[in-house]
């Protein structure tokens, strides 16, 4: 297999290899609301078919095409992402009942924000102990861990109860190339929202909350939001993609 970085290249580079995708996936990614109820499925299971292409060796970024087949692998991919977190939502429940001032974790926004409620809640959470908390960041994590690979093994088999089987994506996930790409790649989204934020937060409102061009402003910063998310994901399963390439 290729080294890491050499992965991570060429995932880097695939979005951008087929301009009319690109442009059509802004409108697609763009969480347009109301329309975000069908795009998102669509979105999903574009990634999808982008990390099973991966898999099979196929590089091409592949075309906007057979909705209903993305629409259904979409529907399937969010399902097993729920699926996932209710264990950390199950906990999450419990700790609003016990403190509802703490409110629930608010994840995708911001590092400092993340860090902020963290710190809340180890500050509430010291009467308790730290099992709850423990058990909350465990149950959290590794439904991040193994959601890709669950998502991956899905689509390979089209089979819904194959996302499931926590044996063999135990087994597929704990390689030291799949851990080192998950936790880059977990962090640069992460990165990317906490610049965009403070762009937002600092310079729109100081700068451009009275202007004219505000719009314009908010329109681009839409439109940036849209690109991270689309390639980010396309970055992310080229690579999960081809780490987990002939690991059954």
């Amino acid at each position: 297999m290729e080294s890491l970085r050499a992965i991570f290249w060429k995932g880097a580079k695939r979005p951008f290899s087929n301009c009319r995708v690109l442009l059509f996936s802004l409108f697609i990614f763009a969480r347009i609301p109301l329309l975000y109820l069908i795009t998102g499925f669509l979105a999903m299971g574009y990634i999808l078919r982008v990390g099973r292409l991966t898999q099979l060796g196929k590089w091409e970024l592949p075309l906007w095409k057979d909705y209903l087949e993305l629409f259904k692998n979409g529907f399937f991919g969010w399902l097993i992402v729920l699926i996932y977190f209710l264990p950390a939502l199950a906990i999450s429940l419990a700790i609003y009942f016990i403190w509802p001032d703490l409110g629930f974790p608010k994840f995708g926004l911001n590092i400092l924000e993340m860090t902020n409620y963290f710190e809340a809640l180890l500050g509430l959470l010291k009467g308790l102990g730290y099992p709850l908390i423990i058990l909350w960041g465990w149950s959290y994590l590794m439904a991040l861990y193994l959601i890709p690979c669950a998502l991956l093994r899905y689509v390979q088999e089209n089979k819904f109860s194959d996302a499931f089987k926590f044996k063999f994506l135990l087994k597929k996930t704990f390689s030291k190339n799949y851990s080192i790409s998950w936790v880059i790649l977990e962090l640069t989204p992460a990165l990317i929202i906490t610049a965009i934020s403070f762009f937002r937060d600092n310079y729109y409102t100081v700068v451009l909350s009275t202007s004219p061009i505000k719009y314009l402003f908010l329109i681009i910063l839409y439109l940036v939001i849209a690109f991270k998310e689309y390639f980010v994901n396309v970055l992310a399963y080229s690579v999960y993609g081809t780490v987990l390439k002939g690991r059954d």
